[in-house]
């Protein structure tokens, strides 16, 4: 009896191991939909629906996952934040019981993703209340899964970021690696980012080398993303937290600009550029160090960092070049460069075009979300600058964005033997932003700048000068045509050129006396220039140049938002003179197209009694062109006091720009 029990227990023991075994082969595991789908949600609040489960049992099983749809968040929207059309994986099952994952096989096809963050640092990847929106590293590089044969097929991704205009979207139309045993990994790919054609080829380590060794992995990678191109050569001591790199790093390309498209790095616009360095990474931020080689006809070096992780990226820049072709910096107002130089084919395009424009001031629109995505403190320095018909000599700019709000601070020439710097804000934090400029002329060589518009040895003495404006607009042209403001330029004391002061009054007699003796330097008085802005209207308040042998008194209106101009100048001699036309000045025009000539009207009336006189008596006709000389001196000091705070010879405090214009 109790033989027949072991029989028939041994019997049904056998063919319970018999069902065991070969359940994988006649198990329907599509009744695991549901119960992965409750696993899924209890640990995420998310549902996950699969369409099919495959598995094909051996030494390396088999996984295929169809149709996959996983449920976005609330607030997210109705459509699901991940589909997928199949994810296939090839798993070694001896491994796996050591708990080291090891996929010989890896393929995707037909992802799509939708990632959102909003305010509050809320993401539809953070799945619940605690989770943070940043995926643990792995622990050691043994966590790292070996993936020997990695397929990508028709990729999509989508990020967006509510809390600034960044709408990111990448495609990867097939990725393929290989990297399987001990050879090393390789991988090409190509697809689009921001609707920019990407290609990357990869050479490095292989995955035994990356996961069971200590050593530094080797690395090299080719990234073209539209025109620009990226080359990194070097190792990574710690891939899994991609730290202790010792990677060299080049950029190439026509704008760096482009890649604010891919990566949200706010960086500006430029000309063409070429610059290797030094990659660096720890605890978020990413460093470009010691970096040198060209921007434009620019030498370009330094050093420049991004820190992720917090609210918005910081960037820090601290740049150097030895000779600065001034046009390079052109594209930080919306200026390109000069198209007979260093430029893109877009920026000779924009050249082109730009000569057809009758206007001066630039209107490239402000880059608000730019300006928006990141905290940074920017400065240059460069030792001399080219910068042909302008007397530059150096260049000092320091930049700070915080919140949206660029504050310059200042930018500094050293300019005709002088500074001029200039403190600016720029408010992208509302829309239309808010403009502020507080620009300071201090000791400018009079001589240096009538040389550099080829009036050489016109004049000697000091320059000073300020210009502060306020305005609103989504550029810097429909900001300075609503603009609100005061200007004010002052030469107090010096020389200036007799010839030019008598050539200006149409005196014939003194211009010949000069022209066949010596230019005889007159003393200067006084200039004083004093305008008032309104709305984009100057209006001249006082406009006045006294010399010892002159006095030239002016009237100015200009419009800032059309760029045209009307400048009356009416030169009364100090002095008596025969035959002098002397005749009130007309300079009007565009800003790009000045008109200069006499007033023809005072002219023709001179004209017209010579010719009256002449013919009751020839001599008489003499007596039209007969100057008295009845021009009193200015009151210099009256002048220079109603000034509000007249420049001095030094820079003073460096004032907030906020307080500028009216």
């Amino acid at each position: 009896m109790v033989g027949k029990f072991l029989k028939y227990a041994g019997l049904l023991l056998a063919l319970l191991l018999l069902v065991l075994v070969s359940l994988p082969w006649w198990f329907n595991w599509n009744w695991l939909r549901g119960p992965i789908s409750t696993a899924v949600e209890a640990q995420t609040g998310r549902a996950l629906d699969i369409g099919n489960i495959d598995v094909d049992f051996g030494w390396t099983t088999r996984i295929t996952l169809q149709s996959l749809a996983f449920e976005n968040a609330e607030w997210a929207g109705d459509t699901p934040m991940l589909t997928l059309e199949e994810l296939a994986a090839g798993l070694r099952v001896l491994p796996l019981l050591r708990f080291d994952l090891q996929l010989p096989e890896l393929a995707v096809t037909g992802l799509r993703a939708d990632l959102v963050k909003r305010a509050g640092d809320q993401a539809n990847w953070a799945f619940m209340a605690d989770d943070s929106d940043e995926s643990p590293a792995p622990d050691s590089r043994a966590d790292i899964p070996a993936i020997e044969n990695l397929k990508l097929r028709d990729i999509r991704v989508r990020y967006r970021d509510e809390t600034r205009p960044f709408d990111y979207r990448a495609q990867i139309d097939s990725l393929d690696a290989a990297g399987g045993g001990g050879q090393p990994l390789k991988a090409e790919g190509q697809g689009s980012v921001q609707d920019r054609a990407l290609a990357l080829a990869l050479t490095a380590g292989s995955i035994e080398t990356l996961r069971g060794s200590d050593q530094p992995w080797p690395v090299e990678l080719s990234l073209a993303v539209g025109r620009s191109n990226l080359w990194l050569n070097g190792s990574i001591g710690q891939p899994q937290t991609l730290s202790g790199l010792a990677i060299d790093m080049r950029i190439k390309g026509p704008n760096l600009d482009d890649w604010y498209q891919v990566t949200s790095i706010p960086l500006p616009e430029s000309p063409p550029y070429d610059l290797s360095g030094r990659l660096k990474h720890a605890d978020g931020l990413w460093q470009f160090e010691n970096f040198d080689g060209r921007l434009g006809d620019s030498d370009l070096r330094g050093d420049f960092g991004v820190q992720l992780g917090g609210e918005r990226l910081a960037v820090t820049a601290d740049l150097k070049s030895d000779k600065l072709d001034f046009d390079d910096l052109g594209p930080l107002i919306g200026v390109p460069p000069d198209a007979s130089e260093t430029a893109s084919a877009d920026q000779v395009d924009e050249a082109e075009q730009a000569a057809g424009d009758e206007r001066v001031i630039p209107d490239q629109t402000l880059p608000l979300g730019k300006l928006r995505v990141a905290d940074a403190q920017v400065s240059l320095k460069a030792d001399s600058v080219l910068a042909p018909g302008l007397p530059i000599d150096d260049l000092t700019l320091d930049v700070d964005l915080e919140n949206g709000v660029l504050r310059v601070t200042p930018f500094a020439l050293g300019f005709a033997g002088g500074r001029l710097n200039t403190y600016a804000t720029i408010d992208a934090s509302v829309d239309p932003g808010i403009w502020h400029f507080d620009i300071r002329a201090r000791d400018f060589q009079l001589r240096r700048l009538l040389s550099s518009v080829d009036l050489k040895d016109a004049g000697e003495g000091r320059l000073g000068g300020d210009i502060r404006i306020r305005g609103q607009g989504e550029n810097l042209r429909r900001a300075l045509a609503g603009s609100n403001g005061r200007v004010t330029v002052v030469v107090n004391g010096g020389r200036f050129s007799g010839l030019l002061l008598e050539l200006i009054g149409l005196d014939v007699a003194e211009s010949l006396g000069m022209l066949l003796g010596d230019d005889q330097k007159v003393d200067i008085r006084c200039l004083v220039v004093d305008l008032d802005v309104d709305k984009g209207q100057v209006d001249s308040r006082q406009l006045v140049l006294d010399t010892a042998d002159t006095r030239i008194d002016g009237d100015l209106q200009a419009d800032l938002g059309t760029e045209r101009f009307e400048l009356r100048l009416e030169p009364e001699p100090k002095d008596s003179s025969l035959f002098s036309a002397r005749t009130p000045f007309e300079i009007d025009g565009r800003f790009s197209d000045v008109n200069v000539a006499p007033d023809f009207a005072v002219l023709g009336l001179r004209l017209g009694a010579a010719a009256a006189l002449g013919a009751v008596a020839p001599p008489a006709a003499l007596l039209a062109f007969l100057e008295p000389g009845p021009a009193t001196d200015a009151q210099c000091d009256d002048l220079l006091s109603d000034i509000d705070a007249p420049p001095q010879s030094d820079d003073g405090p460096k004032a907030s720009a906020d307080q500028s214009g009216k």
